[in-house]
């Protein structure tokens, strides 16, 4: 299925500029979880994904290091925001509707984590979010104090922001017609 929004997306951004180094296994071992494939898929061909609105970056996709550091560390220093905000909340409300609540604890883990910080839109964490109820990896994005929720890929996702099939509450028509481009300056680990 992520093969067709990642077409989608990639005659939308044209050929990888160069071949990024991206290695799951590692941050695979470090999650505990193996990571979902479309992700995989866009590291391997593009890296760091960089959108812009007009002179601004609005939305930025990486999940490789910019700096050498161990596969733990660099998992905590990507979590350590969102860890910061739900720690003293005990909890965070999530969903399209904003109607669930989801206990820090499940949030906070480690073994296996549960969230993986791969990105960011408008300088908010983008996270990765093992939901039990859904049974797998969804996409979430911290809309101040509440997890708006994405039971998607990361491609079908930034296809459809970019068309504005999807819109993101108090942000609605911010990333349509955004351009995106691939950055090449990352480092692997």
């Amino acid at each position: 299925m992520y093969q067709v929004f990642f077409d989608r997306f990639s005659e939308t951004l044209g050929e990888p500029s160069s071949v990024p180094l991206f290695d799951r296994a590692p941050v695979e071992e470090g999650l505990g979880r193996a990571l979902p494939d479309d992700l995989v898929f866009l590291m391997k061909s593009y890296g760091s994904i960089i959108g812009w609105g007009g002179d601004e970056t609005v939305i930025r996709v990486n999940a490789t290091p910019r700096v050498k550091m161990g596969v733990g560390e660099f998992i905590e220093r990507r979590n350590e925001g969102t860890y910061e905000v739900i720690e003293p909340f005990c909890g965070i409300y999530i969903g399209e509707d904003f109607g669930r609540w989801v206990d820090a604890s499940v949030i906070l883990s480690r073994d296996p984590y549960n969230v993986f910080a791969i990105g960011e839109v408008d300088g908010r964490d983008l996270l990765l979010f093992f939901d039990e109820v859904i049974g797998g990896w969804t996409i979430v994005h911290d809309i101040g104090g509440e997890w708006w929720q994405f039971e998607g890929g990361i491609c079908e996702l930034l296809v459809k922001m970019d068309s504005g099939e999807v819109r993101i509450p108090y942000m609605e028509d911010f990333f349509v017609g955004m351009d995106l481009e691939q950055e090449t300056d990352e480092i692997s680990i």
